[in-house]
């Protein structure tokens, strides 16, 4: 799978200074530069957790529906969470 990903902390940095548009949200579809923007479940559920008012809640329901209809919400596996802290071990 060729595309990007975005750490949680990069959505509410962009809904903060209001660049969703640079983030593949703006539009139908979510493409930054050439390449697809792929939502992480786990981004998801922190975005949720996190969404205290209702115009949040819908804003991130909004992000959920088009990442489902592009089929680019991901869900990790277990392969997928050993092999991320194997390459946080090599990066810490």
């Amino acid at each position: 799978m060729k595309g990007l990903f975005f750490d949680t902390s990069v959505y509410i940095q962009a809904w903060r200074d209001q660049q969703t548009a640079d983030l593949g949200l703006a539009g139908p579809a979510t493409i930054v530069g050439n390449q697809p923007v792929y939502l992480s479940s786990v981004v998801l559920q922190e975005l949720y957790i996190g969404a205290s008012q209702k115009n949040s809640k819908k804003a991130i329901n909004s992000i959920e529906k088009r990442f489902r209809g592009v089929d680019r919400l991901v869900t990790p596996n277990l392969s997928d969470w050993i092999f991320t802290g194997q390459v946080l071990s090599k990066m810490g």
